[in-house]
């Protein structure tokens, strides 16, 4: 997971923003996942965990919401909300400082604010799970980089599996 959050940020520095906030909608879905039993996720547990870690810092941003520009950007490559008729994430080099605000109909979110939230939300997360049985097993499973090769497949060289 470390990997993940590492290239997340990244690419925000980079102002690389739409693979940022893919990484940042995909990861309640990764920790869902990772703290459940059967080490998988659904719509329900990325929501509660939206609920647990993250709603306090967005109140205009509920996890249906939230779930909703996940699905919406993941599969359709598109901006779709339920409650507001667009979500418009403002990158600094519009010059613009506006977070968790809605004008008119629209809810709009600094993108790299955004994104640090939610890395900062899956830290908290960590904390408070990562003695779990459920996260020990489940970790192991988070795709990630191998330095130096993975077992009987490479020997040397990085692979991301």
């Amino acid at each position: 997971m470390d990997d993940l959050i590492d290239e997340i940020d990244r690419a925000v520095r980079a102002e690389l923003w739409m693979l940022a906030l893919a990484g940042a909608l995909a990861l309640p879905d990764i920790c869902a996942a990772v703290q459940s039993p059967n080490g998988k996720t659904t719509g329900s547990k990325y929501k509660r965990w939206v609920m647990d870690y993250l709603l306090g810092a967005y109140p205009k941003l509920d996890p249906d919401e939230l779930h909703q520009m996940r699905c919406s950007l993941l599969h359709q490559g598109t901006s779709s909300a339920i409650k507001y008729k667009r979500v418009c994430f403002v990158s600094p080099r519009s010059g613009l400082i506006i977070h968790n605000s809605v004008i008119n109909d629209a809810l709009i979110l600094d993108m790299p604010m955004f994104c640090r939230d939610v890395i900062a939300a899956v830290e908290r997360w960590r904390l408070s799970v990562q003695h779990t049985e459920a996260y020990r097993k489940n970790i192991e499973h988070v795709m990630r980089w191998h330095r130096g090769g993975v077992g009987d497949y490479f020997l040397g060289g990085e692979v991301l599996t």
